[in-house]
């Protein structure tokens, strides 16, 4: 509602756009994998992903939501790295 209120409709538009997307990659990323590493590294994101966005939820400043831009940070560059070795394989 904070993000809404300050950043407009466009904004917090685009801020629930990132969220979701970020927790498809990541809940995708931990489901697909098949080895033990790569499910932890996703497991671990996604969990501090929550915590922080848990967190902003609560608290309900900007300066709280930098935890949760880095963990938006972290799954699109996963997604990104996903990208590069589907390519790889192919």
């Amino acid at each position: 509602m904070q993000s809404f209120a300050e950043l407009g409709v466009v904004g917090g538009v685009t801020l629930l756009v990132l969220v979701f997307v970020s927790l498809r990659v990541l809940v995708l990323k931990y489901v697909l994998n098949q080895y033990a590493e790569g499910r932890r590294e996703a497991g671990l994101v996604l969990a501090l992903f929550f915590a922080f966005l848990l967190a902003d939820q609560i608290y309900g400043n900007y300066f709280m939501m930098v935890g949760t831009c880095l963990m938006l940070g972290i799954s699109a560059r996963m997604q990104v790295a996903n990208k590069k070795e589907c390519a790889v394989y192919a």
